[in-house]
């Protein structure tokens, strides 16, 4: 027995070993120079290897797995890059070829944890892949592996993924790698014509309603010829060549056509990007007009963006449905993008970068004498810029706009406030107040519940005493004292955000809570300051499950509008706007009250199980999907379970077809639910009533490595989600009491008490199985 279990533990070594004396080999048979005939080669033994790990841990009852070797991710890194880069190889077949090969790493356990952000950043970027089943390949393993990779690496440390990549050598100059960055910020030989402009311009503004593929490749194609086309003066053609100074990063000459021969987004992003570039060369003579008529179309495009989703959003009897009328979320963010690029490089034109290719003479000469001119149209657009970036849920656009606007506010009441005479001062801040208030404290909220959305508890410090700082005078006529740590004045409801961003759900309720009880908070708040923190009390106590503490909550509601009527916000103190019969319906599901949960369905909006772009909407509509997928499955009616579960992935395919351009934190909700949905349909596959854990890679890995939720920050909302797919499929799985347990120390570390309490007594009834 003993040495059974010395044989056990050195198994590991043994695998290792194997793959160490091939790694070479194999690392050169996937090189982009090999024939395919080796590259499938090459993945086939690699998957065979894996086949035969995954047999010998079979048998063994204690297993020490490879990944969790001390020097594992020494070992494997070059022939993971390897392999990862072959999933961009020109051939089909290959890049197939690899999700499979990628997806038997995982299962053998062969790959550390370490290399999950990058391996998750690669997979997302496939999105993009022209092959429709190979994009479903890839977006099938990215909701494993990004799940994994919160799990074990949280979700702080996904957001940049350069920041958490491991130390691979080969990785340090590889382009291929860095696209978005090598495409916005150096001139490629291909150059865009004035035909090919338009055609961006008109897909951008979705005027060309056509799909990207039916015309991207073949606009970079007729470009990859022209260093320098007759429309440039010779003059333009001298900054083609000047790649700039960032990272000094290695372009190869073939770049362009070979990232975007198999990543539509790719091409689509270096178009946009060039596309800027081309503006600045024809100093903003396009197909839309002189100077002042491109700025004013790019204007109204910015303002359809938010109007569209706007009216998604608000449409209620499914009368009207935006898809049907070829209206597309890439677009909308390809427009975001542009608009970005063109006003860093009008700044580059008329001011000069280090990073940035310089601009022709003439081009510097026309935008220097029209600095001022281009300066008050991007301080203009940055409003609209933030309400597209409010609508498409792209948090670090809202973040940077809201940033631009409250400079703009905060030197206008500082100027407002520096006026020799107290007269004139009180009354400019009076004229002021009566102009930019509402627009200061909007701006202020969008702002902050975009960083709370990206997990920035200090920044949201920092910003609450900023804008104390900036705009309290503003507020209070300079009666009231000053501010300090216990009173933030109208800013006070940040502290809530603060402790939401954090995964402090409990404390941020109470906290909102507290600010509606009295009423000079209520006051200064005002009815939009209200109703948001009313929709922040529904967000949290819907993250932790709280279904009584919520219900509790509504009752009081009706009871602090009741003390307030007639006032100003009284109005306000309603939770119209907060869709809660679906939120009702959860409720009622989880509390195993199934007839009633369909009650609530039945009151949701005609228009639940229409497609939408708004990314928010579409969650919730897939998330709705599911529940009524999993209450189908509990009443026997089996039959109906997969077209829900059909409904509720087609509802995420227009946020997934941009969130290869967002980044990995951003897409974790989404592909949350895809993995849940997933999860949820391997059980009712199996239709195994004795209760057998369907082999899911996250299964595996929970039993495997420990959850660090001391380490990184971890999304409780994200987890019990996913634990409520498992309690419902398999409630006396080990998996799922694992999960639960540690879910227990993340509610305890979070300071979710209740939470914690709930999910402890859970355990309790399943102790003799822990």
């Amino acid at each position: 027995m003993e040495v059974e279990n010395v044989r056990d533990l050195l198994y590991p070594a043994m695998v290792f070993g194997h793959l160490r004396r091939y790694t070479e080999l194999l690392t050169k048979a996937l090189d982009v120079s090999s024939p395919l005939a080796v590259k499938i080669e090459a993945l086939k033994w690699i998957h065979k290897i894996c086949e035969n790990v995954i047999d010998v841990y079979r048998n063994i009852k204690n297993p020490l797995y490879p990944c969790q070797a001390v020097a594992c991710w020494k070992i494997i890194q070059d022939l993971l890059f390897s392999t990862a880069t072959a999933a961009s190889d020109r051939e089909p077949e290959v890049r197939s070829l690899v999700a499979t090969v990628l997806e038997m790493l995982l299962k053998a356990k062969i790959i550390h944890p370490m290399h999950f952000p990058i391996l998750a950043e690669i997979i997302l970027e496939k999105l993009g892949d022209p092959e429709k089943d190979i994009k479903n390949a890839y977006l099938k393993l990215l909701s494993h592996v990004l799940t994994m990779t919160m799990y074990i690496c949280g979700l702080s440390d996904c957001g940049a993924v350069n920041t958490c990549w491991p130390p691979f050598p080969a990785l340090a100059n590889r382009s291929s790698l860095h696209w978005k960055q090598v495409f916005a910020l150096k001139q490629l030989p291909q150059q865009l014509h004035s035909q090919q402009l338009v055609s961006i311009l008109s897909y951008i503004s979705q005027r060309w309603k056509v799909p990207l593929s039916s015309w991207i490749q073949r606009l970079i194609y007729t470009c990859r010829s022209k260093k320098h086309h007759a429309l440039t003066p010779p003059e333009e053609a001298e900054s083609f060549d000047a790649n700039g100074l960032w990272l000094d990063i290695r372009v190869e000459e073939d770049i362009l056509e070979r990232i975007c021969s198999v990543n539509r987004l790719a091409g689509a992003w270096w178009a946009v990007h060039e596309a800027a570039r081309f503006c600045i060369t024809t100093r903003l003579r396009t197909n839309l007009g002189g100077p002042t008529q491109t700025f004013a179309a790019l204007e109204r495009m910015l303002l359809d963006i938010s109007h569209v989703l706007r009216l998604e959003t608000e449409q209620n009897d499914g009368s009207l449905n935006i898809i049907g009328s070829y209206a597309h979320l890439l677009p909308m963010r390809l427009l975001l993008e542009f608009v970005e690029a063109l006003k860093k490089n009008v700044y580059n034109a008329y001011e000069g970068s280090t990073i940035l290719p310089h601009a022709s003479r003439t081009s510097s000469l026309f935008f220097r004498a029209n600095k001022k001119v281009c300066e008050e149209w991007f301080s203009r657009i940055s409003e609209p810029m933030m309400d597209a970036g409010v609508a498409l849920q792209c948090h670090d656009a809202t973040i940077h706009y809201c940033n631009i606007r409250l400079q703009d506010l905060s030197i206008l009441v500082a100027s407002a406030l520096t006026d020799k005479s107290r007269v004139q001062v009180s009354e400019n801040l009076r004229n002021i107040r009566g102009r930019y208030a509402g627009d200061i404290l909007r701006i202020i909220r969008n702002l902050a519940l975009s960083l709370c959305k990206n997990h920035e508890p200090e920044a949201l410090v920092g910003l609450q005493k900023w804008a104390t700082m900036a705009f309290s005078p503003f507020f209070s006529d300079g009666n009231e004292g000053p501010m300090d740590n216990k009173n933030w004045g109208h800013f006070s409801w940040i502290t809530g955000l603060v402790y939401q961003a954090g995964g402090q759900h409990e404390k941020a309720a109470a906290h909102f809570i507290h600010l509606l009880q009295t009423e000079e908070s209520l006051t200064s708040m005002g009815s939009d300051g209200v109703q948001f923190a009313i929709a922040r009390i529904i967000e949290c106590y819907t993250a932790i499950c709280d279904w009584k503490s919520l219900e509790s909550w509504l009752l009081e509601l009706q009871g602090i509008r009741a003390k307030h009527a007639g006032k100003s916000y009284s109005g306000a103190l309603t939770t119209a706007g907060n869709e809660l019969n679906s939120i009702q319906a959860l409720a009622r599901f989880d509390e195993g009250d199934f007839q009633a949960a369909w009650s609530y369905l039945d009151l949701t909006p005609k228009s639940s199980n229409e497609l939408t772009l708004d990314p928010k909407l579409a969650l919730q509509r897939s998330e709705q999907m599911l529940l009524q997928a999993m209450l189908l499955c509990i009443e026997g009616k089996v039959e109906k379970v997969p077209p829900e579960l059909q409904k509720a992935r087609l509802m995420l395919e227009e946020t997934f077809s941009v969130l290869p351009l967002d980044g990995l934190e951003e897409a974790a909700p989404h592909v949350n639910q895809l993995y849940c949905i997933s999860a949820f349909e391997e059980s009712c596959q199996l239709g195994d009533s004795q209760g057998k854990p369907f082999q899911s890679l996250l299964n595996t890995y929970i039993q495997t490595m420990q959850f660090p939720c001391n380490q990184a920050h971890q999304d409780c909302s994200l987890w019990l989600k996913v634990l409520r797919v498992y309690q419902n499929t398999l409630p006396n799985s080990h998996v799922t009491l694992e999960l639960c347990k540690n879910l227990v120390i993340l509610a305890r570390k979070q300071r979710n008490l209740m939470l914690a309490a709930r999910l402890n007594n859970c355990l309790k009834g399943h102790a003799t199985l822990l």
